[in-house]
């Protein structure tokens, strides 16, 4: 008996470890950066972008109303944090290529690059990213 409640833990541990994510989410990563003083963290309301008078058929205004709010996390690179810089792109990018995230677009100019993606599916999109970077500015 005793064999066997020891299996069985083992088991459910076995279980609770793979089973956990261990990869961040980007909005823990929001979320654990917006204090930092690197980053500008802002919650922008979606009346800021005015398109209630906006001539928008019926989908695309169903579209509009199911945002609640959009948010916005940039990093300023300066000469003083260029490693960190560095290593907080190399985060974002690794959480964008998630398996959950599909790309949508890329984008790639002499200003920097960027990439589009999003979570959910085609027709129910739960979640928008929009991604750049300038090695010049940041992200």
């Amino acid at each position: 008996m005793k064999k066997l409640v020891v299996a069985t833990l083992v088991l459910f541990g076995i279980v609770l470890v793979t089973g956990c994510n261990s990869t961040q989410s980007l909005q823990e990563y929001y979320i654990d950066n917006s204090e930092n003083p690197n980053f500008i963290s802002l919650d922008v309301p979606t009346s800021i972008l005015n398109l209630e008078e906006s001539d928008l058929d019926e989908t695309q205004l169903k579209a509009y109303q199911s945002l609640r709010k959009l948010n916005l996390l940039a990093f300023k690179k300066t000469t003083g944090n260029e490693a960190e810089y560095t290593a907080e792109k190399a985060t974002v990018t690794a959480i964008l290529k998630a398996k959950d995230y599909k790309e949508l677009m890329k984008l790639n100019s002499e200003y920097g690059k960027g990439v589009i993606t999003y979570l959910g599916e085609a027709d129910a999109i739960d979640e928008v990213v929009i991604y750049g970077s300038s090695d010049d500015k940041g992200f």
